[in-house]
């Protein structure tokens, strides 16, 4: 008798059995023996003996097999795999019995044999696979490591492999995991297998044991691979036979794969494969139902935790959607609770499995149409549009991942046409908000949105926005006209067919036909001895006989409006209804003449033509056959249209010599005359639809250009690279499709400044696509380039030219532009084109000409003829053109040479390009109907210096032929007076100070410039042609020279004898020759710098030089400013004040003399001048004075603060650019000044605010600049300065320079800054700084503060609340319980310090570490003592040892200060405030300095922890 094997769950429970008829294992075999026993198994297994060997042999000898599995981690591995080769042989012996039904007549044995056979294989597995899991985990690399360049190959890594787990090379348990699901695989597949079981049916037990073994398989990442995919085929044949075994299993075996995606991440592609095999393979979908009511079960808690679980799980649905969409919409109620709970990740998985839902969803109504039955398809359409809504929710999820997720998922629906066009409008009103999400992952998947939503409705974009709306209205009341008469026929109509209509007819047949003889009898005696026989009364020369006999107002009524033949038929049949049938008759001829091809006539001529009535009432022996013909003709007209409204015939057409009214085929409402009622309600329904697809087209583009298209032009300035690359390619899909985004053009346009190559490189081939496709042609590409050139660069900014300039050069670079697009453009330039062009396009033309050319000069060089011709000499009075023609020739000079290394190619004097230059500029200087001069002017004077060999002298006689011709009589009248300033033109006046300002700057430039480098070249050439000589000398000696060489080498110490022969003038010759005297024949660099700054200091703006000339005059209409004192007729206008202003600044500019002796006159001119253009003009050129002559502008420091204050925003922001360059670029040092910066933070002006917060944003990260401004800045914030236009300030204005006054001077006063303010810029200046870095000593400061301070509560608070600011670590709150008795006495009597206190203390509890608890208790007992008035006597004590003079200034100081303000307001100019040599200016500041002691928070200098912190020391 064989007892019963019962797999246990425990291996121990093997050595007992709870009944005589199961098995227990006898006795266990001694460790020593297992080897040899094992081995010997293998043997009985092989034998043919089926009494005690071959699969028997395992239930005979199971107590071996039991023992090994109790000692296998003692045993040797060889040992280990004999075993489980031995049991996987038995298998295989079981699995052949079991096939041919060889059951014996004991299938109690072969099931007790099975089962301890799977068993031993099981434990055996468990081994295998633990042991091969720890391999893979030390072996191979973990995932989000790098791997080492070292690494080990993959054959490296398999023979570690086996060297650690000590199989053998020739083991490999891949394979063998491959060999024991095939066999299990075949052993579920046969047939017999419940047989071995009494009933027949395969117990759980054995069943679950072998889902084990699979799920077990499955936990190794191995089986994931591609390679382990037979073994994985085998587990899904297993999981099939079961559940076909065991409906029961397939809740069992999904519970089991959702438990192997919780817990093992790495399984997600082996269960995603097997899952699909199960479903699809083996036609299983309820094994899906399972699988997602157990994953939708799953707590939310725990997917909260977004694990390595919740991955895999929706990596795992990810996968399934695209595959069974259908099966996953149908349990899709079990997962929609989810979309609510806090995981993102599974959140994020719903909205991708949404996407592919819908897209199945609409692929299956497309290819079903309308064979589904109406209910299924509602409920569809139904649930389709709650999952739709619900996504569209995630577009504003909380998390950002969500919110992309969302986004992509509708991105893809509108791909594949899945959303309805009912709900696009709102699709794209739900999602346009994103385009500023925070996330710039978000940004571009909306971006990317956008671009696919116009490709999937381009019925949006096909006409403008103002067509559209003009269409709107036309088919909102044509539909309006449609319904109204459509319900005035429904009134009258009557509900009849076609024979009633018939019967009808045949009552009236009778009475038409006698009137249709009577009507011939009366057109025979009007044709009065014809022959009948020739008198037709259906002939078209009829009708127009009864038309020209028509009164001359009627045929004007009849022409205009032209007949319509819906309004003729109509009138016809409301005669034949009135019984006027000869009126009905003439009509209906003149109908038919007039619209032959009216289906109404067509049916009409098919008809049959006999009518019994008609036999009855005609004779045919007294009437021809001619007349008779008629009769039928004109009687089968009337019956065709009597009936037609009944016969369902249209009468759409077109009349046969003209066009209808309305549109070219246009419907027309009479027509409903002719419908019956179900052809009205079909077009209502159409024209309905039209007028809705009008409305969302419209509300479409509505949204794009209000609110898409400008958020995502602002993202082409965002710092993210992704955000300007999809906003580029959005921009150029929108031109695609006919958008009107010229802004963004023009943003792209100012990309290609960028820094970046890549942007630069995508800018360029965007506009390669929008304007120069590879199919377009040359001319085109041309035309393409002047309407870029119009709309971005003609007349635009210099920004705006400039990236213009870098776009032309790439295309000419790339070879856009070819020989063809040059040509077309020259002949645009010269007007040989036989199209007509405007001005602009010439003067674009030679733009774009002018740019290419700085690429390739060979453009213009073989035109310079052409270029003056047409450039300066055809009008000389069009400055625009001249102008233009200057920078095309300007291209010639030799931009890309070094000046140092190469001679750079100028013409002569006499050239034609200079003359006609200096012709049009002394012209056009009395031509004041044009604006465009001066800037004509300064490309001229460029292009002298870049051009011409000699263009100072040049330039000079421009400047006095300019003069002579603007300020003389005539040109004859040279040498005479010149003619008053009051009688002098003032644009003539304006002109000439712009241009001599001009050639200031531009000569200096020079000089500087190219002189110098033709110096260096000289330089170069002589050391070059000593090298060679020196060289060629040494060759020709056999040994070296041992004399020495006693000239210096050196050319600073070149002889004077060396000096005159090799003279400075001759060295710049090639430059300018005119430079010999002014030079001095100096050929050393260092000479030569000397002698150009003595030049520009004393020859060229002062002394006998001729701009020093026009000095005066530059000044006179500068010092008698409107609204002060003087003679109201010297004062000049606006814009010739403008003029004078920015030639003074240039003139200053040229010499530090010149320089020094206008500076009152300057600063006064920034201060005081009424036009706020010339003030913010003077602020930009006090940055170029301060670059260059930093000295001389340091004691005007505070003026350049003080407009800062200027009543104008304009100049307030261009001053604190200024001053934020000057300071970020190190030109001017932080002083105590950075206050009135400070204050620019909480300016109303958003412009300003931000200048100010980038300036100390940028602060913050030099080193320590920030912080040792600080302290000084506190105490001057916490001091308010005087608003702008005080009352005191106002008033001295008012008198003295009138209402139109400038904004005031510095002038301190004790009045407070707004505390809000206060603590506005002092929060946003703290969060700069570092958290812990500069706290302890800012600490110690502020402390020190309470100390010297007056009692006055608002600087006490304003100290608290600084401090409260900061971050207080260990050491920082050390150093405040240090200085408690400095901020104690003041706590009394200033309940909001002590606030600021306590709230310090709580942020310090929350903050420092557990053993400072103790120190912050006492601190906050001290503090509470103070505020009780605990430290009144400390308070006293205080006073008496800090020695502070707390007494008010004396009478004397205060007087000396009133004193100094007043001299100071009533002189007219303005004074540096720390004079160079004025000891008493110095002792007036320290005595002005020493009565504001008492109300500046100003920290003393003399204190060691005040001083500023530097990294470096300093050298000593």
């Amino acid at each position: 008798m064989v007892r019963e094997f019962v797999i246990p769950l425990n291996k121990d429970d093997l050595l007992h059995s709870s009944s005589t008829d199961q098995y227990a294992v006898r006795q266990k075999v001694a460790r020593p023996q297992i080897p040899n026993l094992v081995r010997g198994l293998s043997g009985l297994v092989n034998s043919a003996d089926n009494s005690a060997g071959g699969p028997y042999a395992i239930l005979a000898n199971f107590d071996t097999l039991f023992s090994l599995l109790v000692d296998l981690q003692h045993v040797d591995r060889s040992v280990i795999t004999s075993a489980w080769e031995t049991c996987i042989l038995a298998l295989s012996k079981i699995n052949n019995l079991v096939a041919r039904c060889d059951l014996d007549t004991a299938p109690d044995r072969l099931r007790a044999a099975l089962k301890m056979t799977i068993y031993v294989l099981w434990e055996l597995m468990v081994y295998f696979e633990n042991m091969d899991s720890t391999v893979n985990a030390i072996v191979l690399p973990k995932r989000g490591r790098k791997k080492t360049s070292g690494g080990k190959s993959t054959a490296a890594a398999a023979n570690a492999s086996h060297e650690l787990s000590g199989l053998g090379v020739g083991w490999e348990w891949n394979a063998e995991r491959v060999d024991a699901f095939q066999h299990l695989a075949a052993l579920f597949a046969c047939p017999h297998l419940p047989t071995l079981w009494h009933p027949p049916i395969v117990e759980d037990s054995f069943v679950n044991l072998v889902t084990k073994m699979c799920c077990k398989s499955l936990e190794n990442a191995e089986l994931s691979k591609a390679n382990n995919k037979p073994c994985r085929d085998f587990i899904s044949k297993i999981f099939a036979h079961t559940i076909g075994l065991f409906p029961n299993q397939n809740e069992e075996i999904a519970r089991k794969m959702v438990d192997l995606l919780k817990n093992y991440e790495q399984s997600s592609t082996a269960v995603t494969d097997i899952s699909l095999t199960l479903i699809i393979t083996y036609d299983n979908p309820k094994f899906l139902f399972e699988l997602v009511r157990e994953i939708g079960s799953t707590d939310p808690s725990e997917l909260a935790k977004d694990s390595d679980s919740t991955r895999a799980i929706s990596q795992f649905l990810t996968e399934m959607a695209p595959r069974v969409p259908q099966l996953l919409f149908k349990y899709f109620s079990f997962l929609m609770p989810h979309f609510q709970e806090e995981s993102h990740t599974f959140r994020s998985c719903l909205c991708t499995i949404s996407g592919e839902v819908l897209i199945h969803l609409f692929r299956q109504q497309q290819q079903s149409g309308g064979e589904q039955q109406q209910d299924q398809s509602e409920q569809q359409k139904k649930a389709r549009d709650e999952l739709l809504e619900e996504l569209q929710l995630h577009v504003h999820d909380h998390h950002a991942n969500v919110r992309a997720r969302a986004v992509s998922v509708l991105t893809a629906l509108l791909q594949a046409r899945a959303v309805p066009i009912s709900s696009l409008v709102d699709l794209l009103k739900w999602v346009a908000p994103s385009v500023d999400d925070v996330s710039s992952n978000v940004r571009k998947n909306v971006i990317q949105f956008f671009a696919v939503f116009i490709s999937a409705c381009p019925f949006a974009f096909k006409y403008p926005r103002d067509e559209f709306e003009h269409l709107l209205a036309e088919e909102k009341k044509k539909l309006e006209d449609i319904e109204s008469q459509s319900s005035k026929q429904q009134q009258r109509a009557q509900l009849i067919t076609r024979e009633e209509a018939e019967q009808m007819w045949e009552q009236r047949s009778a009475s038409v036909v006698r009137a249709i003889v009577s009507l011939q009898k009366s057109a025979e005696q009007a044709d009065g001895g014809e022959d009948k026989e020739n008198c037709s009364f259906t002939e078209d020369a009829s009708v127009e006989e009864d038309l020209q006999e028509q009164p001359p107002q009627v045929q004007e009524e009849d022409s205009d409006p032209p007949p319509d033949i819906a309004t003729m038929l109509m009138g016809i049949r409301e005669q034949l209804e009135r019984e006027e049938y000869v009126e009905a008759a003439r009509g209906v001829k003149r109908a038919r003449h007039l619209f032959p091809d009216c289906p109404v006539f067509a049916a009409a001529a098919a008809a049959n033509r006999h009518d019994s009535s008609m036999d009855e009432s005609v004779d045919e022996e007294e009437e021809s056959i001619a007349r008779k013909r008629d009769l039928l003709i004109i009687h089968d007209l009337l019956k065709a249209v009597f009936i037609a409204p009944f016969a369902k015939l249209s009468v759409n057409v077109e009349p046969a010599e003209q066009e209808m009214g309305g549109g070219g085929g246009g419907f027309d409402v009479a027509s409903l005359v002719n419908m019956n009622p179900d052809q009205i309600e079909a077009l209502i329904q159409s024209q309905q639809t039209r007028v809705l697809l009008l409305q969302k087209s419209l509300s479409i583009q509505r949204l794009f250009t209000g609110q898409i298209v400008p958020s995502v032009v602002n993202l082409l300035g965002s710092p993210t690279q992704s955000d300007v690359t999809i906003s580029v390619e959005f921009v150029v899909a929108c031109v695609d499709f006919g958008l009107d985004v010229r802004p963004g053009l023009r943003s792209m346009m100012g990309l290609l400044a960028s820094s970046d190559p890549s942007v630069r490189k995508l800018v360029v081939s965007a506009f390669q696509r929008v304007y120069f496709s590879d199919s377009t042609a040359p001319h085109q590409v041309a035309r393409n380039l002047l309407w870029l050139a119009c709309e971005e660069g003609g007349g635009g900014t210099l920004s705006s030219q400039l990236c213009l300039h870098n776009l032309v050069g790439e295309f000419v670079k790339l070879g856009q532009l070819g020989d063809r697009v040059i040509n077309y453009l020259w002949e645009v330039f010269t007007l040989k084109h036989p199209d007509t062009h405007t001005h602009t396009d010439r003067v674009v033309a030679l733009q774009i000409i002018a740019m290419a050319a700085r690429e390739k000069k060979d453009i213009i060089k073989s035109n310079i003829d052409v270029v003056i011709r047409f450039g300066l000499q055809e009008d000389p009075s069009d400055f625009t053109m001249a102008n233009q023609a200057i920078n095309a020739l300007m291209a010639l000079s030799d931009h890309t040479t070094n000046p140092t290394t190469e001679e750079k190619f100028r013409f002569p004097e006499t050239h034609p390009i200079v003359t006609s230059i200096v012709d049009v500029l002394v012209k056009g200087m009395t031509e004041t109907s044009s604006l465009s001069w001066c800037e004509m002017a300064d490309s001229g004077v460029a292009a002298m210096f870049a051009l011409v060999q000699s263009p100072i002298r040049v330039v000079q006689e421009m400047v006095v032929k300019c003069y002579t011709r603007g300020f003389f009589h005539s040109e004859e009248a040279e040498g005479g007076p010149p003619r008053p300033m009051e009688e002098v033109n003032e644009e003539v006046a304006r002109r000439f100070m712009t241009f001599i300002g001009n050639v200031a700057v531009r000569t200096a430039v020079f000089l500087e410039v190219n002189v110098l480098n033709e110096v260096k070249r000289k330089k170069r050439e002589a050391e070059n042609a000593k090298e060679t000589a020196r060289a060629s000398k040494r060759a020709k000696l056999s040994t070296p020279s041992t004399k020495p060489d006693n000239k210096p080498d050196d050319t600073l110490n070149v002889s004077v004898r060396s000096r005159g022969r090799m003279s400075y003038a001759s060295t710049v010759a090639s430059e300018s020759g005119e430079l010999t005297e002014m030079t001095g024949g100096h050929n050393t660099v260092d000479e030569a710098v000397e002698t150009i700054k003595g030049v520009c200091d004393e020859a060229m703006v002062t002394g006998e030089g001729l701009l020093a000339q026009f000095a005066p005059l530059v000044a006179a209409c500068l010092l008698h400013i409107p609204g002060s004192s003087g003679d109201q007729h010297l004062h000049a206008s606006a814009p010739l004040r403008a003029a004078a202003a920015s030639a003074l600044a240039n003139f200053m500019m040229v010499g530090l003399n010149f320089c020094q002796e206008h500076l009152r006159l300057y600063f006064t001119l920034m201060e005081k001048e009424p036009d706020a253009v010339i003030r913010s003009n003077l602020m930009v050129f006090t940055g170029d004075l301060i670059a260059r002559f930093p000295n001389a502008m340091d004691p005007w420091t505070p003026h350049i603060y003080a407009r800062l204050r200027d009543r104008s925003d304009h100049v307030r922001l261009v001053c604190i650019i200024t001053i934020s360059q000057l300071i970020l670029k190190e030109m001017v040092k932080v002083k105590g000044q950075i206050s009135e910066m400070a204050r620019c933070i909480v300016d109303h002006n958003p412009q300003i605010a931000g200048s100010a917060r980038f300036l100390f944003d940028q602060l913050a990260q030099k080193n320590n600049a920030l912080y040792n401004v600080l302290p000084d800045l506190i105490s001057r914030l916490s001091v308010a300065a005087p608003p702008v236009g005080d009352r005191l300030s106002q008033k001295r204005e008012e008198e003295q320079l009138g209402e139109a006054a400038a904004g005031p001077c510095p002038v301190e006063t004790e009045e407070e800054e707004d505390e809000e303010k206060f603590h506005e810029i002092i929060s946003y200046i703290i969060k700069l700084l570092p958290r812990e870095k500069l706290s302890e000593l800012l600490v110690d400061k502020l402390c020190q503060r309470f100390k010297v301070i007056s009692d006055n509560e608002r600087q006490c608070r304003d100290l608290g609340f600084v401090l409260s600011q900061l971050h207080f670590g260990d050491k920082a709150f050390n150093k405040l319980a240090e200085n408690v008795a400095c901020y104690a006495p003041r706590l009394k009597h200033n309940p909001d310090l002590a606030h600021y206190f306590h709230a310090i203390l709580d942020n310090c509890r929350r903050n420092c570490k557990q053993e400072l608890k103790n120190s912050i208790a006492e601190l906050e007992s001290a503090i509470e003592a103070a505020v009780r008035g605990g430290g009144e006597g400390e308070d006293e004590e205080q006073d008496e040892s800090s020695g502070v003079d707390e007494k008010p200034p004396t009478a004397a100081a205060a007087a000396a200060g009133v004193q100094s303000e007043s001299e100071n307001d009533e002189n007219m100019f303005a004074v540096p405030s720390t004079p160079a040599s004025a000891a008493a200016g110095k002792h007036g500041e320290a005595v002005k300095r020493s009565a504001r002691s008492t109300r500046a928070l100003a920290l003393s200098p003399q204190t060691s922890a005040e001083r500023p912190v530097n990294k470096r020391p300093r050298r000593k």
